[in-house]
């Protein structure tokens, strides 16, 4: 409570997020055609299609329970845009 300088319920929310974004990307994956042949190639277009996978559900999770903090990030990545 002191440290992080918030509720214990808003980390609690935010662990839970994370449990429910784990299940959801483990059950999508499940059922992703992965190539059966093991060799690295097969095995890095494996691990992008999770990858893809695991980006889509975090950030869409992430939106719709966090969205102050992703107009707080769009400000952030403008400016530095804008710098440039």
């Amino acid at each position: 409570k002191y440290i992080l300088e918030r509720s214990i319920w808003e980390s609690a929310k935010k662990i839970l997020l994370v449990i429910i974004e784990t299940l959801i990307i483990v059950l999508i994956c499940r059922y992703l055609p992965f190539v059966s042949n093991i060799s690295y190639m097969n095995w890095i277009i494996n691990a992008i299609m999770v990858l893809i996978v695991a980006c889509i559900v975090t950030i869409g999770i992430n939106y719709i329970f966090y969205r102050n903090e992703f107009k707080e990030l769009d400000i952030i990545m403008k400016r530095l845009i804008i710098k440039k």
